[in-house]
């Protein structure tokens, strides 16, 4: 199912440490943002369906992994990782209760 969902900015985190935020990451294309909890369904079965289909859906669109910190130590992500070296990831390190996933609204 792919639709618009309106979203509240929040900062995130490149792998070195470097702010961003999603309203810098998702103009004018098409993206994928999803908020991950490796070890957890329907993580674990996410990635898995897309390990199977990064190819395809990374020539439609950008895609964004975003995890909750760096020590997020997954067999199943690791597997992905491993074959999809080029894949985005972003780290979430603050929380946000309101859509039941981690990510902190600036204002």
């Amino acid at each position: 199912m792919l639709q618009r969902i309106p979203l509240d900015d929040a900062r995130l985190y490149a792998l070195d440490d470097t702010a961003r935020d999603i309203s810098s990451l998702c103009r004018a294309e098409a993206v994928l943002l999803a908020f991950l909890r490796p070890a957890n369904e329907p993580t674990e079965h996410f990635i898995n369906e897309l390990y199977e289909k990064y190819a395809d859906i990374a020539k439609r669109c950008r895609v964004l992994l975003i995890l909750p910190d760096k020590a997020a130590n997954d067999p199943t992500l690791a597997r992905f990782l491993a074959r999809w070296q080029d894949a985005e990831m972003l780290l979430d390190k603050e929380t946000f209760v309101q859509y039941g996933f981690r990510c902190t609204v600036t204002k």
